[in-house]
């Protein structure tokens, strides 16, 4: 059950505005401590709220008032990632993750955990994007001469009717792992999939779960790709709208 009681805004808020990457990282480095040992009873995984950057980001805003909450969001959506993964491996890079979410971040959707202080923390996320149409043929086709996930650059903006998209990343921290917060950031991430005109859809994943994931939306294994020195499954399918076929 979701917490509608709190705005996005101010969920935002309580995440530093950090221009600076060594300020980020100790912001994120103490939090993703603090993440790790947290215990939450299943019924406070009740007090979550899901939050894009388009809940606090309005058409007429201006570039700098724009610019100001997606430093925070990006940082957020960096936690979380660092939050889910054991293996530094599977971990975004800094600058990675911040050009992609900065490329297309309407393709980002972070899940905030409520406190029993008030304050909120991030305990997944899930992001997907448009690439361009070699690259899916490429993923599709002949994956190992795909030269890593860095290599997946988003799109900036979606074609009217023909997109080929990439599914960025579905996770959530261990402690929410086969519980109600899956299941409802896994529905959302389908929604908006079926809600964008496509021609293809792929993804990479680096665990089980991302194995079972990916069929979930009816991605076909199609090979490896290499992702610093360590192969990684490849899924791909070409599609008829948001359906698999």
């Amino acid at each position: 059950m979701e917490t509608a009681a709190v705005a996005p805004e101010k969920l935002l808020a309580m995440v530093p505005d950090c221009h600076a990457q060594r300020e980020a990282l100790q912001w994120v480095e103490q939090q993703r401590h603090f993440l790790q040992s947290a215990s939450f009873a299943a019924h406070k995984l009740d007090a979550y709220v899901p939050v894009t950057l388009g809940d606090v980001v309005q058409k007429n805003d201006s570039d700098r008032l724009r610019r100001f909450w997606l430093r925070r969001f990006f940082l957020a959506v960096l936690l979380a990632d660092w939050a889910c993964y054991a293996d530094m491996a599977h971990k975004e890079p800094y600058s990675h993750l911040r050009r992609v979410v900065g490329s297309f971040p309407s393709g980002f959707r972070l899940w905030m955990q409520m406190l029993d202080d008030a304050t909120a923390v991030p305990i997944g996320y899930s992001g997907w994007h448009p690439i361009s149409e070699a690259r899916f043929e490429q993923l599709h086709r002949e994956p190992a001469k795909v030269p890593g996930r860095s290599a997946l650059t988003p799109l900036e903006t979606l074609h009217p009717s023909e997109n080929y998209l990439y599914i960025f990343n579905f996770s959530t921290i261990p402690q929410a792992h086969k519980t109600h917060v899956t299941k409802a950031l896994l529905q959302a991430l389908a929604a908006d999939l079926q809600n964008v005109p496509q021609r293809g859809l792929a993804a990479v994943a680096v665990s089980a779960a991302g194995r079972r994931i990916a069929a979930r939306f009816g991605l076909v294994r199609t090979g490896t790709l290499l992702h610093e020195g360590q192969p990684e499954d490849v899924f791909a399918c070409r599609t008829s709208g948001g359906a698999a076929r």
